[in-house]
Formats: structure tokens, C-alpha cells, sequence
């Protein structure tokens, strides 16, 4: 026998599993193929979520360091450190140590980008903000920056902080 169920009464709204659940895919009802279902519903286009765990108050389109706690914390321009390494990228509201959803590399990633045009390269900022080339110039010397993706329209940053760290 086969130990295959199908789902689609319109009668049931929950189900319950006891054990591990393996699914070859799960598309919402007027989603794609290529979308992926979240946890609260909605759908996205990039597998490069993660649930993780922040030390501090993060806003969308903060970007994120992880710190020797094991917790994310935001990015800031005044030191090598707070920039380098592997980012992450806020794609919600997340409270202090609280847990929430943030975006790694190769991300569409879903946040205000108004400020920057359209298919220009974003940077980091001063405590993991997202500027524009013309603002980079601006930031104090001393302090440094990262690029961090380019903007991909009015809402949405391709989040890939590649190159090296620079000093202003």
C-alpha cells in the first residue's frame, strides 16, 4: 500500500501530525511552483529564509551580522567587524531575543528601497541601513561599508552582500 494522503476537503482547515512529514511540495491555492510557502501563509520566491534569533530590536531591511551569542544583531559601519563576515537581512519586524524571518545571500528580499533607484547597487550604512552610492560617499571617514545587493524595484533589494569591506 501507499502511505500517500490527499488534502482538499473544504471542510477541513487543520491537520495534525505526530511525526516527521515528507512532501515533495506544498503550492498555496493560486501560488507557483516557484514560490515557497511561509510559516504564516504567505509565499516568496527565495529558499534563502531562515528563522533566526536576534539580540536586539530589528526592523525590516536591517541588515544583520551574527555575534559570538549566537544571535543576530545590527550591522553598523563603525568597525570592521560589524560589517565583514556573513549578513543577513531583517524581511520583518523582530523583538529582542525573539526569533524571525531573515533573508541570506542571493535574496529577493522583500523591503523600502524607494530612497535608491531602480538597478542601482545599495551599501551599507550606519547601523545596518541600506544607502545608496551617493550616501556612502557622505559617511564619515574612518568608518566603513559594504556592498549588499542591487535594488530590484520600489519594494524589493536583490540582497547579495558580495566584494570586500572598505574603508571610508
Amino acid at each position: 500500500g501507499s502511505n500517500t494522503a490527499k488534502y482538499g476537503h473544504t471542510t477541513i482547515t487543520d491537520s495534525y501530525f505526530d511525526n516527521n512529514v515528507n512532501v515533495g511540495a506544498i503550492i498555496k491555492s493560486g501560488g507557483t511552483s516557484t514560490q515557497f510557502l511561509m510559516a504564516d501563509g504567505s509565499v516568496s520566491e527565495s529558499a534563502n529564509l531562515s528563522i533566526e534569533q536576534v539580540g536586539e530590536n530589528v526592523a525590516i531591511g536591517d541588515i544583520l551580522y551574527l555575534k559570538a551569542d549566537g544571535k543576530f544583531w545590527k550591522a553598523s559601519n563603525t568597525s570592521y567587524a560589524l560589517v565583514s563576515g556573513s549578513l543577513r537581512i531583517a524581511t520583518e519586524v523582530i523583538l529582542t531575543d525573539s526569533s524571525g524571518l531573515v533573508a541570506s545571500n542571493n535574496t529577493k528580499a522583500v523591503i523600502p528601497t524607494t530612497a535608491i533607484a531602480i538597478g542601482a547597487i545599495a551599501y551599507m550604512g550606519a547601523t545596518g541601513s541600506i544607502i545608496s552610492e551617493a550616501d556612502r560617499d557622505l559617511l564619515p571617514t574612518g568608518s566603513f561599508s559594504r556592498r549588499v545587493g542591487v535594488v530590484y524595484n520600489a519594494t524589493t533589494l536583490y540582497f547579495n552582500p558580495i566584494g570586500d569591506t572598505y574603508e571610508i
